[in-house]
């Protein structure tokens, strides 16, 4: 690899770390006008650009990382996320589905394609991958909460109610779960 690229490429990682992703964003394109197959530039200027609110170009720039190393795990998931702020849930979700082929403890990734299908009204689904999250990170108090709601849509009270108490005692701050809580506490009554 040429030596400029990979320091374009770090200092546009220096960049990232403190925040200036506009900064960031042209020094991993200086890196990838030298070097177009650098995988790893295309995936951080994905990353700066969703940082910026460039939703639609992180994916086009995500989508050339994985043209370039389709088994990049973080890259499938980054992808889900930028499709999931852009609405388009069902396409969030085959990237998740990507992300966890290729690495299936992604915990983040379970829990964002649960989001995705809460999104879609497929809650069922939804609840099996906040179970999988959870089951490989049992203190994800969001996904403890996001499996309430699920499960609050699907009529099944009281497996809401357990799963609002839980994210309540990881998160005992967590104002939604308790107003979540208090709600399905009156539909058991």
């Amino acid at each position: 690899m040429d030596d400029r690229a990979e320091q374009y490429f770090n200092e546009g990682a220096d960049f990232a770390d403190l925040g200036q992703y506009a900064e960031a964003l042209a020094s991993f394109d200086r890196a990838i006008a030298i070097n177009p197959d650098f995988a790893g530039a295309w995936f951080n200027r994905g990353s700066a650009l969703y940082e910026l609110g460039g939703h639609a170009e992180a994916v086009v720039s995500y989508d050339k990382a994985l043209a370039i190393n389709p088994n990049d795990a973080g890259a499938w998931y980054s992808r889900g996320n930028a499709l999931l702020q852009l609405g388009r849930h069902a396409e969030a979700v085959a990237s998740y589905d990507k992300a966890i082929a290729i690495k299936p403890d992604y915990a983040d990734a379970w829990y964002n394609r649960g989001n995705a299908l809460l999104q879609l009204g497929r809650h069922a689904e939804a609840v099996t991958s906040y179970d999988k999250a959870i089951a490989i990170k049992p203190d994800y108090a969001d996904a403890w909460y996001n499996r309430g709601v699920s499960l609050d849509y699907l009529g099944r009270h009281s497996e809401a109610l357990s799963s609002f108490d839980k994210a309540i005692a990881i998160n005992p701050n967590d104002v939604d779960a308790k107003q979540n809580r208090e709600s399905v506490l009156k539909k058991l009554t």
